[in-house]
């Protein structure tokens, strides 16, 4: 029995220890190795034998054991199938290498404009913007536009933060030419903002939200006339990509686009080139390396003479009107109603306290309630800042323009070198006056009467809705009573054979009783018969031995 159980373990185990692998021929050192272990098996115990071919089996068998592990292999491509595809990165780089520019290219220093800016911007040298920042200048947002602007191809330029505050709110994007030097909502301009916002235009990307910029970052905006469906433009901060392209807006496009940067406060350092401050994924070249042909020059350029025009007239005459026509020249406007718009695009929570168009009483909501903003001292303040870029000024103060004192004391603050005019509005209306009136007058009662239809319609349809809303309620209200009622009659019908079970329970207990009973009286009557038939039996037995008894 025990070479029974030895001889297939040695089957297995000899082979796997001794003998060479498929495919491969036994040499000679091999069979001599082999003859002289075999002859010491022989010589060896049974009992020792059996454990160490065991071990050698097991050993050999353990290869065995990882097939399943070659099955679980072959189930991770399966499962890979059935993941999710990743979601394209709205970072991704879609830019390349600009070609090489054959085409003749524009001469001239390129930068921002030291005239094209709001009164409290100071541009320097190597492109650093620097700002005034008292009384009304430490809640307005200064402005500069380029003196080149992009109207085909693709062009780049950067913005490094020098200085930054809290308040600094750096602001880069592009804007068009006629794009008003004083800020307001309404403008025509995308930007950037240093507190991860973007006016003028959306990016509805899901995932994406824009960057927030520090001291000494490195910001840039790049402009691509050659993208599908029109002009886009890009954010990248130090040196990657920011934001994804995005169209401009339809009040930019057909325009050509001029790098325009605000702040608060700080100083930054604008660079057109012709090198890049921090370089990009590709290569491409920056706006001072524009071709002529995708060129356009900015129009508001400093006069030979700087003027002061007033704008004289009596109230509820056309000035402001006079004024708003002038809107598109490079003149600073010196108005409270300016100062106030200018106060709110700066992102300002304006409170007016009462006064008119003229002579608003204005007042920022971010700062103390004791600071409020006097028009005029504010207006004062924006002739001298006017002075220091010898920039055209348009005033339009009603009731100072009337007093030559108060024009005197205007000329005063600005200085030597204006050339002064006056506009006086009176006396017979031009017709192309009357025609705008009457086109203004006539858009003021469209929209009158646009508003007034819309009110109608959104209070007929508040009355449809209640109505509809009433009807869908009465009409909940009876389904609720009518599954009220059915639910009555179910619950009573319950009760009903809940009655009739109980009570077919009870006449089937009071027969089975009855049943039993009868059952029990006859079964009484059997026992006394069996009883008598016992006895009788009994008496019987006794009789016939007597009898035997006797007879013996």
């Amino acid at each position: 029995s025990r070479e029974k159980v030895v001889s297939p373990s040695v089957s297995v185990s000899v082979p796997s220890a001794m003998a060479p692998k498929k495919g491969q021929p036994k040499t000679k050192a091999a069979k001599a190795k082999a003859a002289p272990a075999a002859a010491v098996a022989a010589h060896e115990e049974p009992d020792a034998k059996k454990p160490k071919l065991e071990e050698q089996a097991a050993k050999t068998e353990e290869p065995k054991v990882e097939k399943p592990k070659v099955a679980a292999t072959k189930e991770e491509p399966e499962k890979a199938d059935i993941q999710e595809e990743p979601k394209p990165d709205p970072l991704a780089e879609v830019e390349t290498d600009s070609p090489a520019e054959k085409r003749p290219k524009v001469k001239g220093p390129v930068s921002l404009s030291d005239y094209d800016v709001t009164p409290d911007c100071l541009v320097g040298d190597n492109g650093v913007l620097t700002c005034l920042s008292s009384g009304l200048f430490s809640h307005t947002l200064k402005c500069a536009r380029g003196t080149l602007g992009a109207k085909g191809g693709r062009y780049y330029f950067e913005v490094r933060l020098l200085e930054t505050s809290d308040d600094s709110n750096v602001r880069i994007g592009v804007a068009s030419s006629d794009t008003p030097i004083f800020p307001s909502r309404s403008d025509p301009r995308v930007h950037f903002t240093q507190d991860g916002k973007i006016v003028g235009t959306q990016i509805n990307v899901e995932g994406y939200r824009p960057p927030r910029f520090q001291r000494m970052d490195v910001v840039g905006v790049l402009v691509n006339f050659g993208s599908p469906g029109g002009a886009t433009v890009s954010l990248f901060k130090n040196g990657k990509r920011a934001s994804p392209p995005t169209l401009v807006p339809d009040t930019l496009k057909g325009k050509a686009l001029f790098p325009h940067v605000a702040l608060k406060s700080g100083v930054v350092q604008v660079n057109m080139g012709p090198e890049c401050i921090m370089n990009l994924p590709f290569k491409v070249r920056l706006f001072s390396d524009m071709a002529k042909d995708d060129s356009a020059g900015n129009p508001r350029t400093a006069p030979a003479q700087p003027e002061a025009t007033f704008g004289i007239a009596i109230p509820d005459q056309g000035l402001f009107d006079w004024a708003d026509e002038q809107k598109d020249s490079a003149a600073y406007e010196v108005s409270g109603r300016c100062i106030g718009s200018w106060l709110e695009a700066s992102g300002n929570h304006i409170k007016q306290m009462g006064g008119s168009i003229d002579k608003p009483e204005i007042q920022p909501g971010q700062v103390q309630a004791a600071a409020g903003i006097d028009s005029g001292r504010a207006a004062h303040q924006v002739l001298e800042a006017a002075a220091l870029h010898k920039h055209s000024v348009r005033i339009v103060e009603l009731a100072a323009n009337l007093v030559p004192e108060m024009r005197k004391r205007f000329l005063r603050v600005l200085g030597p070198g204006y050339k002064c005019k006056a506009v006086v509005l009176g006396g017979n209306v031009p017709n192309s006056v009357k025609e705008k009136a009457r086109a203004a007058v006539k858009k003021q009662q469209m929209e009158l009467f646009e508003k007034k239809k819309a009110i109608k319609k959104e209070t007929k349809r508040k009355e449809f809705e209640r109505k509809k809303r009433e009807y869908e309620q009465r009409k909940a209200a009876k389904e609720q009573m009518k599954a009220r009622e059915e639910a009555r009659k179910e619950r009573l019908a319950l009760v009903a054979a809940r009655v009739a079970e109980v009570k077919a329970k009870k006449e089937a207990e009071a027969a089975e009783k009855a049943e039993k009973k009868e059952d029990g009286a006859d079964g009484d009557q059997a026992k006394k018969d069996q009883e008598t038939t016992k006895v009788s039996l009994a008496k019987e037995n006794e009789h016939e031995g007597k009898k035997e008894n006797e007879h013996e």
